[in-house]
């Protein structure tokens, strides 16, 4: 069986890090798996029907957001004139709104979850669809039958998040040499599902994580203090092996074309003490010198406690990308942040002071704002 898997057309040249988790299982197995990254082509016209992978695939899977829905249903859309491939669908988009993807798009199933639940649901999916068994045995996809829309649940969250082979690349046919810029490659390295305490306990009302999150301690029930130290967990050692084989990889696969591998985070709020265990290790294993960066996630009371942790002499190795949000006291008590505007200022002091490296990011505006809140946001 032929599977070709697509990334959400979001328009960044972004190594899909979920779908290499994704192909990675199921050559395992024993099936054919391509990588079609359509962001590589977004200033070119390009005719799908060219591509031999999406014409002859018994089955394409794509991911979708909700801010990529539109360019994907197009896609989707399509690809579904092209042959007579069964379209999966998930991610966010599918995930939050499942019935928009199956009435609205030539989507056939949408498997929902968005915490490492899709590897081990599309695999078993895969071999239902090769034995023609059918498919509401597989628990965690959602898929029509005729006019009527059915809903398996969700799939189990892994006990643990597996290595990256990153030498899956070679055999899933993603153009490598696409994601370079300048010669520097940009590496996604996952690291906790869900590591800020604040999804657990009160989530930010407008947070999609925390949504999904407070949904868990229905669909999981007795199982959720469980859900909880699966999606918190960091695995510092995975997390450095990963790093170590992507430095010998790609340094492999592209040569001389390669000055350096830095890194991302795929981690919503990186806690301080997540941060100091990864710190030490790349510092005691001698790989914070192989990396050109590392940029990673986390909220502004965090700060402090990371930055007083990196040597002076590493400062330039981190990026850290801070969500703000509000300044806007009103806002800032309306969308239950947790801080407020007095600890944000004291966070930027310091990180003037400190000279790291940093990004931020504000909202402008919630539902109850007036002319003052945005002032304060924008100021």
């Amino acid at each position: 069986m032929m599977i070709t898997l697509l990334p959400a057309l979001h328009g960044e040249v972004d190594i899909p890090l979920g779908l290499i988790y994704l192909a990675q299982l199921l050559i395992k197995h024993g099936y054919e798996v391509h990588v079609i990254d359509l962001n590589l082509y977004m200033n070119k016209r390009i005719d799908l029907s060219e591509f031999k992978q999406l014409r002859e695939s018994d089955l394409i899977g794509f991911s979708s957001y909700r801010y990529t829905m539109s360019a994907d249903v197009s896609i989707a859309w399509r690809i579904k004139n092209i042959g007579n491939s069964i379209i999966i669908c998930g991610g966010w988009g599918p995930t939050l709104n499942p019935l928009l993807y199956l009435r609205y798009a030539p989507v056939d199933i949408v498997i929902p979850g968005v915490h490492m639940q899709a590897p081990k649901v599309l695999l078993s999916l895969v071999k239902c669809i090769e034995r023609g068994d059918d498919i509401s045995k597989v628990r965690g996809v959602i898929y029509r039958k005729g006019d009527i829309i059915i809903n398996n649940g969700l799939g189990e969250i892994p006990n643990s998040i597996p290595d990256i082979d990153w030498q899956i690349i070679d055999k899933i046919g993603l153009e490598l040499e696409r994601y370079l810029e300048n010669g520097v490659l940009v590496v996604p390295i996952l690291g906790a599902l869900a590591s800020c305490p604040k999804y657990y306990s009160v989530p930010c009302i407008y947070c999609s994580i925390g949504r999904v999150i407070m949904e868990y301690r229905i669909v999981y029930a007795n199982e959720f203090p469980n859900v909880i130290k699966k999606l918190m967990h960091f695995d510092v050692s995975r997390i450095i092996r990963d790093i170590k084989c992507a430095l010998t990889y790609f340094n492999e696969a592209l040569g001389s074309k390669l000055k350096r591998v830095s890194f991302t985070l795929v981690d919503d709020a990186v806690t301080p003490v997540n941060f100091i265990k990864l710190y030490d290790c790349l510092v005691n294993e001698g790989l914070i010198d192989d990396i050109g960066f590392i940029k990673f996630q986390t909220r502004p009371e965090y700060i402090p406690n990371i930055i007083k942790h990196i040597d002076q002499k590493y400062k330039t190795k981190f990026i850290i990308d801070i969500g703000f949000e509000f300044f806007s006291e009103r806002d800032l008590s309306f969308t239950k942040r947790g801080n407020d505007s007095k600890i944000i200022v004291n966070v930027l002091k310091e990180l003037r002071k400190s000279k790291v490296h940093w990004t931020g990011y504000v909202i402008l505006a919630t539902p109850i704002s007036n002319a003052s809140d945005i002032r304060d946001n924008i100021e």
